[in-house]
């Protein structure tokens, strides 16, 4: 990254003026930038000052993430200045990062993620190859198996975008599979059902979109069972919503079938009424996905 050759121009600088060995100087600009994006970000946030003269702030503060060495960085400061480098410089941001050799688990695992994430998002705009993206996430998927515990195997799923990639290259029914059973193998704990139920969602989304009721049945019931466990549902979720979700589905699976599509759109109908007004939200949905 070019912004990377500005900075370690700076640094050495900053040698030349203090004395100071590449790493002391690196890490002495490192922490006045951060304290520097905090106060703007800071600023920006508690600022009742008109959108445009609030918006160089965080024009500042973008330009400062963008300029840093992110190979130099730990997990705090990385995840701090993260979300603010611009969308096309993330994926060199994360290649960078994982260079480093004391990377923790965590810190590894988050990054790894991502730098998928980003590297699949790629692909869709042609600047990438799905067959990179897949072997990437093959092996990310073998690392977490053998570096996260039980509760921590959810993190090799990623996301539909890494999905969409398998696809692409004629995968899509092995990805399910190795999906669908290394989820039914991850341990039902409370710390991890908040996690199992939106990849399950995720997973069910996907193969509806698709339109295989084989695959559509199957996931309903996955994530029917997961919602069946004991235990508390958190973030405001409440169980009448992922019904909601489930009864959604076959309507999405129906595409362009118009039989289908209709007798999904009764069912759904049916179940609303049935919830004594509890659930007329979910109509609105309904209404969409016909009219889509």
């Amino acid at each position: 990254m070019t912004a990377n050759k500005d900075f370690k121009r700076v640094v050495r600088e900053r040698m030349a003026k203090t004395g100071e060995t590449y790493t002391e100087a690196r890490q002495a600009l490192t922490k006045e930038n951060l304290t520097r994006i905090d106060e703007l970000v800071s600023d920006y946030n508690e600022s009742g000052q008109d959108h445009i003269d609030r918006e160089h702030l965080i024009v500042e503060a973008k330009n400062l993430a963008t300029s840093m060495d992110c190979s130099a960085m730990n997990g705090e400061a990385f995840y701090k200045v993260f979300w603010l480098i611009p969308a096309k410089e993330r994926l060199a941001a994360l290649q960078a990062f994982l260079t480093q050799q004391d990377l923790s688990p965590k810190e590894y695992c988050w990054a790894g993620e991502q730098q998928l994430i980003y590297m699949a998002l790629a692909a869709m705009h042609d600047q990438g190859t799905s067959e990179d993206v897949v072997k990437a996430h093959e092996e990310f998927f073998e690392w977490v198996q053998n570096n996260l515990d039980d509760a921590g195997q959810t993190q090799a799923f990623c996301t539909p975008e890494v999905w969409w990639c398998w696809d692409q290259i004629g995968r899509q029914s092995e990805m399910l599979n190795r999906m669908e059973v290394s989820l039914s193998t991850v341990p039902a704990i409370q710390d991890n059902k908040h996690d199992r139920l939106f990849i399950a969602r995720n997973l069910l989304m996907y193969t509806a979109r698709a339109g295989n009721d084989d695959d559509v049945t199957r996931f309903q019931n996955f994530l029917s069972g997961i919602l069946d466990e004991p235990g508390e549902l958190r973030d405001g979720s409440d169980r009448l919503k992922w019904d909601g979700i489930l009864q959604q589905t076959p309507l999405i699976a129906a595409g362009d079938d118009g039989e289908k599509a209709e007798v999904a759109t009764e069912a759904c109908a049916v179940w609303v009424r049935d919830q004594n007004g509890k659930a007329d939200w979910l109509m609105g949905e309904v209404a969409a996905l016909c009219l889509f």
